[in-house]
């Protein structure tokens, strides 16, 4: 692959800009200078700055705003997501080898929540938690995407807790990964009409952190995680992102 002096020009840019963030010059939201003033300030032609700025926009780094200018952008999670689901897909990667994130990232986030989380806060998502009975009760119809939306919701709301940037961060690309395999699940208990069984599991998990129990959160996390084989023989054996079940 050749390397022209407008690539290199392009990757000065980029480095500029990468530079700046991991200094701290630039934040989450800030506006960059106008591509003359940058042009002017790095000795580089416009036409160099703007592809630049046109790559850092293409990776979720820039926001372009019509007529307003480039600014950082605000949610610097679809960037991570972005790149990792790719390099999984590139990868091969399995089903089995998320769960296993899944469960280190859930393991870690609860153990912070029972040594660092007030009880007033878990009582919250407990609090927050409406059982899918209810909604059958409350003349609601129970569909597969109420139950998708109850499981990861919940999952979210305690890595939320966490307090750890990266665990979340991580954890949404983790979800936008196994998407698939959440609704395959809901499709599942939804026919075997296994409504309370998600409800019932994470209630564990919730009494364990009530208790501030972490073996029996390990336990129950395990046991939520787990996919019984009847489950798993019902699954697609392959998702839309190329994940092998």
């Amino acid at each position: 692959m050749e390397f022209t002096k407008s690539t290199t020009n392009c990757n000065e840019v980029f480095r500029k800009i990468e530079q700046d963030i991991l200094t701290g010059e630039l934040e989450c939201g800030d506006k960059l200078p106008t591509e003359r003033d940058m042009a002017a300030s790095m000795s580089l032609s416009r036409s160099s700055v703007r592809e630049g700025l046109k790559a850092l926009e293409i990776m979720g780094i820039l926001e372009s705003r019509q007529g307003g200018g480039n600014y950082i952008t605000q949610h610097p999670e679809n960037t991570i997501n972005n790149t990792l689901c790719i390099m999984f897909a590139l990868s091969k990667g399995k089903l089995d080898d998320l769960l296993q994130l899944r469960k280190v990232l859930e393991m870690e986030a609860c153990k912070y929540i029972v040594r660092n989380v007030p009880d007033p806060a878990i009582l919250q998502l407990e609090a927050s938690m409406v059982p899918p009975q209810a909604h059958m009760e409350n003349g609601k119809e129970l569909s597969v995407e109420l139950l998708t939306a109850y499981d990861s919701n919940f999952h979210m709301a305690l890595l939320d807790l966490s307090d750890n940037i990266l665990y979340k961060y991580l954890y949404q690309t983790l979800f936008v990964l196994i998407q698939q395999y959440f609704q395959g699940m809901a499709e599942v208990t939804y026919e075997k009409a296994e409504y309370q069984k998600t409800y019932e599991e994470h209630l564990a998990i919730l009494t364990a952190l009530k208790k501030r129990d972490e073996k029996l959160l390990e336990e129950m996390i395990e046991t939520h995680i787990r996919i019984d084989e009847t489950y798993r023989e019902s699954l697609p054996r392959h998702t839309k992102m190329g994940i092998s079940i």
